[in-house]
């Protein structure tokens, strides 16, 4: 339809969204949330405004609520700088102003992983047009240091503020999450990430670190997210070096023995396979990486082992994605297992995870 006539429909649909919550439907909200995507620049930014305005109107609407995070939070990488500005604006008054009065948000009680990512971009827009974003750092600090019983928003708090330490590491202190060490056991993965974001030394740390992801690969927690933002943490030490060739050779040998003797249930290495994945991702302070014998998890990709062992398909998808990790580290050996990945691509019995998987790699 014309420009005009899209324009009088929104307009229309607006008002009657603003009138009463009550009898919105679903369809109704697509049918608004739809003009985000319009080619009209004007229309996109008269949309966010409706959506904006009708969550002024009922906050605490849920539909409102999610449709306004998966609809408008992308709109921060549009193509046009006003439509830009005007998602900013929307967000500053829904989620930044609030945060930074510590006042309720009940957008963080919903957000999902994708409402993260977009939150990355926004401040990440922030700094590239020079906006501050040391208030709203330091009100979250202060949260999640200083936290209230029963916050239910602190676990995404702890998300923003460790997106926030990646963007503008000049807003933290790293020696004040620091002080918080001693509980360190019983910190969120964000934690651990912040501390490695700030680049924050110090000598207890790697043990410390090893200790907790020992626990996390011996009860095969498969608490990935918690075992990545601690071995990136043991990345930024300078005295890594020996932990980290002692780690990786004990793991080498702890699969080569699985893979001759099949003493232990398979399933039970799926925690250790991705914390070995992610040891390899930062071996550039290993000193030789050649003198490891990487036999144990070469095989682990296959339908079975020598010994007639079958493989599950999610140690095989996870082992995969280890092996694309050893290629990029060494990246010698990225020829050899070009074919092993091309074979399990073509295999018609290879589950759709490993191939997926398979399809990252290469």
């Amino acid at each position: 339809e014309k420009l005009i006539v899209r324009r009088a429909a929104l307009q229309c649909l607006s008002q009657i969204v603003n009138t009463n919550a009550r009898n919105i439907t679903p369809i109704m909200m697509e049918l608004l949330s739809s003009r985000l995507r319009d080619r009209s620049v004007s229309i996109r930014t008269f949309a966010i405004k409706s959506l904006s305005n009708a969550l002024d109107r009922f906050p605490y609407n849920e539909l409102f609520m999610k449709t306004w995070l998966d609809s408008v939070l992308p709109l921060i990488s549009d193509p046009e700088n006003s439509v830009q500005m005007e998602t900013l604006n929307t967000i500053e008054n829904h989620i930044i102003n609030p945060l930074m009065s510590n006042k309720e948000c009940k957008f963080l009680e919903i957000m999902t992983k994708s409402h993260f990512d977009f939150m990355r971009n926004v401040f990440s827009f922030c700094k590239q047009k020079a906006i501050s974003l040391e208030k709203i750092s330091k009100a979250l600090t202060k949260r999640v240091l200083n936290p209230t019983a029963n916050d239910p928003s602190i676990t995404s708090i702890w998300k923003l503020v460790a997106i926030l330490s990646g963007i503008e590491k000049s807003h933290f202190n790293a020696s004040k999450f620091y002080d918080n060490w001693s509980d360190y056991q019983s910190m969120p993965p964000e934690y651990f990430t912040i501390l490695a974001n700030l680049g924050f030394k110090d000598q207890d740390i790697i043990i410390d670190c090893l200790k907790l992801i020992t626990n996390q690969t011996d009860r095969n927690t498969k608490d990935y997210q918690l075992i990545h933002s601690l071995i990136k943490l043991m990345g930024v030490q300078e005295n890594a070096t020996e932990a980290l060739t002692e780690t990786i050779s004990v793991y080498c040998s702890q699969f080569k023995d699985f893979v001759e003797n099949g003493n232990t249930d398979v399933n039970l290495l799926i925690t250790k396979i991705f914390a070995f994945g992610e040891f390899i991702s930062i071996s550039s302070k290993v000193a030789n990486f050649d003198d490891f014998d990487f036999t144990g998890i070469q095989l682990l990709i296959s339908n079975s082992l020598p010994n007639g062992t079958v493989i599950p398909e999610e140690v095989r998808a996870i082992s995969v994605i280890t092996l694309g990790k050893l290629c990029l580290a060494k990246k010698g050996i990225s020829r050899n297992f070009a074919a092993a990945f091309a074979n399990l691509l073509s295999s018609k019995t290879t589950d759709y995870t490993v191939k997926s998987n398979c399809l990252v790699v290469l």
